[in-house]
């Protein structure tokens, strides 16, 4: 990797592997996987039109809101229970898929955050995943 003032190389931590790119691939494939699961759950609901038509809109703008504010690589005010709360969102919109009856993509999805929590959580990146450091 070529380095440079202000690149990438300068930080070892961003010197990825081939395991890692794939990791980092699939977290956000799952991602965006899981606004799709968050809108068809919004649907789901019982109710009226409007309603389930505002749900499909707003639950995924809350969780990419949430994201955005909270989980980003650059959040302005990163969690320190980053990985956990990445995984739940994860999670709920593989539920999303469940509940609208797609069961087997909801199963792949379960199985698919599973395997990227716990490359995290080895690969250390949990730990200081806090932009001011693992002491705050």
């Amino acid at each position: 990797m070529v380095a440079g003032p202000g690149r990438a190389g300068d930080d070892p931590a961003f010197d990825l592997g081939p395991v890692a790119i794939a990791v980092g691939a699939l977290a956000f494939l799952l991602e965006l996987v899981a606004m799709v699961g968050l809108a068809l759950a919004g649907w789901a609901v019982t109710g009226p039109t409007w309603l389930r038509a505002l749900l499909a809109v707003l639950a995924p703008v809350v969780a990419a809101v949430v994201w955005g504010r909270y989980l980003a690589p650059r959040a302005p005010r990163p969690l320190r229970a980053r990985v956990a709360v990445r995984a739940l969102i994860l999670l709920a919109g593989a539920a999303g898929f469940l509940v609208s009856g797609r069961a087997v993509i909801a199963e792949v999805m379960v199985l698919c955050v599973v395997v990227v929590t716990v490359a995290e959580l080895r690969s250390g990146s949990a730990a200081g995943s806090d932009a001011r450091g693992p002491a705050g």
